[in-house]
């Protein structure tokens, strides 16, 4: 509603440039008003060209998400006195030498793993390193860029995943989603 707010001063700041004072009539060049118009149109279309182009990210239904070794990722829980375990806030899962699985728009999508890429050559993990995926289908490209916060001490057998905060980047012909995320992968 702002950019209609925003044409209409726009055409009245216009109006009283260009009023004849004498008689009150409205003289405005022909091409002010075609102008005005066809600003009006892509600033309307742009608006809700915005609004409705985010892929809509959605939590994976319960039968969907599996208790496997691999990668999952779960929306932030809203508060402190949040009740839904991370597995109902899961959007993002995938097991190792699998596909991954998200519900974008109400679809259940599959992801093929493309690439791991990390930023550090030490064999155990700390915190801080990070690690980027790289995930994709003709549709769907999805960057998952993890920080560590959260490794298994040395020697400690019984640990066998690393945490992440995430930021997930969702591309699509239909648009861009930007997902801050918690995760885990591991077993």
């Amino acid at each position: 509603m702002s950019s209609v707010s925003g044409i209409h001063d726009c055409l009245q700041s216009a109006k009283s440039r260009h009023s004849n004072v004498d008689n009150g009539t409205f003289n405005m060049p022909l091409r002010t008003p075609l102008i005005s118009s066809l600003l009006a149109v892509v600033l309307l279309s742009s608006e809700t060209a915005v609004a409705a182009s985010t892929p809509q990210i959605e939590v994976l239904r319960a039968s969907e998400v599996q208790s496997i070794c691999g990668c999952n990722f779960q929306l932030p829980a809203p508060n402190v006195n949040e009740q839904r375990s991370s597995s109902e806030r899961t959007f993002l899962q995938w097991g190792y030498d699998e596909d991954a699985f998200m519900r974008i728009d109400g679809n259940l999508i599959r992801l093929k793993v493309e690439q791991e890429s990390s930023k550090t050559t030490k064999a155990t993990p700390s915190v801080g390193d990070t690690v980027i995926y790289r995930l994709r289908n003709n549709s769907f490209r999805v960057r998952v860029l993890c920080t560590a916060n959260q490794v298994c001490s040395p020697g400690d057998d019984s640990c066998e995943a690393i945490g992440y905060q995430a930021t997930v980047a969702i591309k699509s012909v239909k648009g861009n989603s930007l997902i801050k995320a918690t995760g885990a992968c591991g077993c």
